[in-house]
């Protein structure tokens, strides 16, 4: 079966502009509280401390962005 290629080019299109319309919506709705972000590195720092740090920050960072605030 032959599939209707201007159909197909349609919904492709469709697609990409809901995507970037998506995108958009978040970009204008929802922003990031970076202010709490802080990555401090006193002398010797070993991976445990570092994986633990990044861990910390990025759920830090990951609650700015779900935040609800204005």
């Amino acid at each position: 079966m032959r599939t209707n290629r201007q159909l197909l080019r349609l919904f492709f299109l469709l697609v990409i502009l809901m995507g970037l319309l998506g995108g958009w919506y978040a970009d204008q709705r929802w922003y990031a509280a970076t202010q709490g972000v802080s990555f401090t590195s006193s002398g010797e720092m070993d991976w445990v401390n570092l994986l633990a740090d990044l861990a910390e920050n990025s759920v830090k960072f990951l609650q700015g962005a779900a935040s609800t605030s204005e």
